[in-house]
């Protein structure tokens, strides 16, 4: 149905393949068959709890997916409002405050206001670097926002090395990427350290024959699923989450000439044994939507099936947090950033919670998949390894673990494999409902601090789906009485599929890497905050609650607190387009996904490495 204004409604009805069907490959089918050339918004047709029907907007893969799980008739009935929108930004065009009337950012509000018993006396460094530099980045050419030294190249990385292949200078190593990020050519080398898959103090040598070993160990895991297929008797939950991870890759990264080409490219291939490998092996993990965004730069980097795998397995021990279907790593970091984002601009939030936005639900693809789609593929490799370089690393004790521990190749061909299977694509869903509802701010405010990791409230959302028989995050949650929704587990029909090119290659011979231990206050960060410090005068400090406000760095951002400066810096460029053109929550979320692959990564990591120098100070 397509509304425009008091002109009559025009239908149209046509069928679309959801497993192949994007969102943006929706908007172009509505676009051509209304032949709308204008900007437009559109909505689905769902219950809510008291079973009326109610349009939701659609503004994402994810609201796609949450509007084919839950449709209110046997199709899916959407409405396409025509809505007069400003011009939208020209590529590489990020509105900075000089452009219009000039708004503080980060400073206090009137005395007698909300924000200033919000915020206190809040008048940090941060806070003011904020309104320095951004105003500085208004008369600001490209140019100027280039990293202050060049990628690191072979012979640089080769000066942190000794003779035999032990890395020397594992912090200087991540501070030199951290300024100039890596030369594309030394990437496939580098990102292996990056992503942890290495035991510490192995000699070139030695890590070669790891690689060769695990690459083995990689392909007899494959092939243990691929016989099931082969033979037909791998269950239905088996076959239920390669059909997941099959959609995904279809639609993943196909304008990227390394995935470009028909169904049966070989790299989309790779792509899709990578994650359904993993996937079976790791089953209280499973498949989320997302995943395969995670693995596109790792396999177009490493070029190796099997190595990807390994970089992966690295790179999700940390990520598989992101994926539970608690949702409570994804609660927890929306909460960091809206506290970041209400210490530094309490104006800017105050306008979020005047159009119910300071939940930051619009963040929720740059928080999933840490700012992956959020520039252009080339620059995203760029500001992957800047944002992993900032990282302690975490090197495995013994050899990196391939599968679970409690992995059984049984399971592929035994009934119910995993309780996990059936409902790993709803966590979005629920997190949509709980926000209609009201209820994620009341979910964030009920998060508390444990000293080390940060407990969180999930069992609204575990309520809402299959119990789990195991805790999928290592903090014990507690229990509370409140039920806030119910939602129904989707039964999906399961199909078979048939992708089995083969695919393997060649081991480079890495080098390696020292083992660092585990960040305290004069650890990993404790170093990166005086490798990173000025030697020109810093202003002292004023006592404030700067420190008290954010948690420290082993635990803003569930551990990533470069990722917070990231998504702020974003928000911090776009906020005096969003407020100057009065936007709602939906026109802000439609902005950000115009923006998908258009940020300037140069003028973003700009201005998050200042603010992350300066949170450190406070550290």
């Amino acid at each position: 149905q397509k509304c425009d204004g008091f002109v009559q409604p025009e239908y149209k009805k046509f069928s679309i393949d959801p497993q192949i069907t994007s969102f943006e490959m929706l908007q172009g089918i509505l676009a051509r068959a209304f032949d709308i050339k204008g900007e437009f918004m559109i909505s689905y047709l769902a219950k809510d709890t008291e079973d009326q029907d109610v349009y939701l907007a659609m503004l994402s893969d994810w609201d796609m997916d949450a509007a084919i799980q839950c449709a209110a008739d046997p199709c899916l009935r959407l409405k396409v409002d025509l809505k007069p929108f400003e011009e939208g930004l020209d590529d590489w065009d990020v509105i900075a405050p000089t452009d219009i009337p000039q708004h503080k950012v980060s400073t206090i509000a009137d005395k007698g206001s909300i924000l200033y018993s919000i915020t206190g006396t809040i008048s940090s460094q941060i806070g003011r670097s904020v309104t320095s530099m951004q105003r500085a980045m208004g008369f600001r050419g490209d140019d100027d926002f280039k990293p202050c030294k060049p990628p690191m190249s072979d012979s640089e990385f080769h000066n942190y090395l000794d003779s035999v292949g032990f890395l020397l200078k594992p912090q200087e190593f991540r501070l030199g990427i951290y300024q100039g990020g890596i030369e594309a050519s030394l990437r496939r080398v580098a990102w292996r350290h990056l992503c942890n898959i290495y035991p510490a103090n192995m000699t070139g040598r030695e890590r070669f024959d790891y690689m060769k070993r695990k690459e083995k160990e990689y392909y007899h895991l494959r092939e243990e699923w691929k016989a099931r297929f082969s033979s037909d008797t791998a269950t239905e939950e088996v076959k239920y989450v390669a059909s997941m991870v099959k959609k995904d890759v279809l639609r993943t990264d196909r304008g990227h000439k390394f995935f470009a080409g028909s169904d049966d490219n070989e790299n989309v291939v790779m792509l899709f044994h990578i994650l359904v490998t993993y996937a079976l092996t790791h089953p209280d993990v499973s498949y989320c939507q997302g995943m395969s965004d995670i693995a596109s730069p790792i396999l177009v980097t490493q070029k190796d099936e099997a190595q990807a795998y390994l970089c992966f397995c690295g790179i999700m021990k940390r990520l598989k947090l992101n994926f539970m279907p608690d949702g409570a790593a994804i609660m927890l970091k929306f909460k960091h950033l809206g506290l970041l984002l209400q210490i530094n601009d309490p104006e800017f939030y105050a306008y979020l919670q005047q159009i119910c936005a300071h939940d930051l639900f619009f963040c929720y693809r740059w928080l999933l998949l840490e700012l992956k789609r959020e520039f252009p593929f080339e620059d995203a490799l760029y500001m992957i390894e800047v944002m992993w370089s900032t990282l302690p690393p975490d090197p495995p004790e013994t050899e990196l673990e391939l599968t679970d521990s409690d992995y059984n190749v049984h399971l592929l061909s035994t009934s119910p494999c995993s309780p996990t299977f059936s409902f790993q694509q709803t966590v979005y869903a629920k997190l949509l409902a709980m926000r209609r509802l009201g209820s994620a701010q009341k979910l964030v405010e009920d998060t508390k601090f444990n000293g080390h990791n940060e407990e969180y409230d999930a069992s609204t959302l575990t309520e809402c789906s299959i119990t789990v028989s195991e805790p999928s995050i290592k903090d014990e949650l507690k229990e509370r009485d409140e039920g806030l929704l119910e939602l129904e587990p989707e039964s999906d029909q399961h199909t078979q599929f048939h992708m089995s090119l083969e695919a393997s290659g060649e081991a480079t011979p890495p080098v390696a890497e020292q083992s660092t231990p585990k960040s305290d206050s004069g650890g990993f960060f404790g170093n990166m905050k005086r490798m990173l410090s000025s030697p020109k005068p810093i202003e002292t400090p004023v006592s404030n609650s700067q420190s008290v406000n954010l948690p420290s760095p082993e635990e803003f951002g569930c551990g990533n607190p470069f990722l917070m400066f990231l998504c702020l810096a974003l928000m911090l460029q776009h906020r005096d387009y969003i407020m100057s053109n009065n936007m709602d929550y939906e026109e802000v979320a439609m902005h950000f996904d115009k923006m998908v692959r258009r940020h300037n990564v140069h003028k973003v990591l700009f201005m998050a490495r200042q603010l992350y120098t300066e949170y450190l100070r406070t550290q």
